[in-house]
């Protein structure tokens, strides 16, 4: 059987009103009506991250409804904007999952929080967001029991493909210079490496679509569910989405979609601190 997966990423949800000048709700829900009119019929939902814009228990209370809305199993994973207390407290419950891997179909999907430089493991074992985890998670890392934990997992003995979900890209884009020389994606690549399982990575936090391949893995970056980003032509795009077809043979599909409005006709160059960010710099 195939697997049939849409993935949502940065949508940036508030506790209510626009955000550069968009409202992120309505792009929600103009993304989830977008999918709908194309016809697309989810076996399931991820959602890699920034969900909400500064952790914000409203915006996940919110999401929490309008997930399970979509009546298919929806799995999330934070990103650097979101905050762990209430990204625990308020968004998991229904059909709406944070869990560590799951095997669907005869696939191993793995999720991974790659934030581990804006959290902290105290002397009593507890995990802890830092103090300004937005800014110091930028830039992605697995914290030591993450890593071990994918070790194990690419080391199983099993022979099921592996599909890799996060919220940072360790690649993604050739404008966001310098993330395959980090040691994030070098130590990850050289696990696919190792275990010759792992067939597809798709990550958030560009706002960006692109793909592409690497030793016989896969790349993707999905765009933003609130503020899109093309980075071809240098400007500002709506919001979109990804759709994903997994084979049972380890092949994978995908597309990414942006949403048709009247709303997103301009389109604007990048404002100077998407510059930043894709040099590296942790925008305040």
């Amino acid at each position: 059987m195939t697997i049939d997966v849409i993935q949502v990423s940065d949508l940036h949800v508030t506790d209510g009103g626009e955000l550069f000048g968009q409202d992120p709700r309505v792009a929600v829900d103009l993304v989830f009506d977008d999918l709908a009119a194309r016809g697309l019929d989810p076996d399931l939902v991820v959602a890699t991250g920034d969900l909400a814009n500064a952790g914000e228990p409203e915006a996940y209370a919110w999401l929490q409804d309008r997930f399970a809305a979509l009546e298919v199993p929806v799995y999330c994973l934070a990103g650097n904007h979101d905050l762990a207390a209430p990204f625990a407290a308020h968004l998991p419950g229904g059909n709406v999952h944070v869990v560590p891997s799951l095997e669907v179909e005869g696939w191993r999907f793995v999720f991974l929080d790659s934030n581990g430089l804006g959290r902290e493991v105290t002397a009593d074992g507890t995990v802890h967001d830092r103090d300004e985890r937005v800014h110091r998670a930028h830039a992605a890392q697995l914290l030591p029991e993450d890593e071990q934990r994918l070790s194990e997992i690419l080391t199983d003995g099993a022979a099921e493909p592996v599909m890799v979900w996060l919220h940072h890209p360790p690649v993604a884009h050739p404008l966001a210079a310098g993330l395959e020389a980090r040691p994030f994606t070098q130590w990850l690549t050289e696990q696919f490496a190792a275990s010759g399982r792992v067939r597809g990575v798709s990550a958030g936090h560009l706002h960006s679509a692109y793909a592409t391949e690497r030793a016989d893995v896969w790349y993707w970056t999905c765009p933003s569910g609130w503020l899109g980003l093309d980075f071809d032509a240098r400007t500002m795009a709506p919001p979109g989405y990804r759709h994903f077809r997994f084979h049972p043979d380890g092949t994978i599909e995908s597309t990414a979609y942006w949403i048709e409005d009247a709303r997103y006709e301009e389109r604007p160059p990048f404002p100077d601190w998407v510059l930043k960010v894709l040099a590296g710099e942790a925008v305040r």
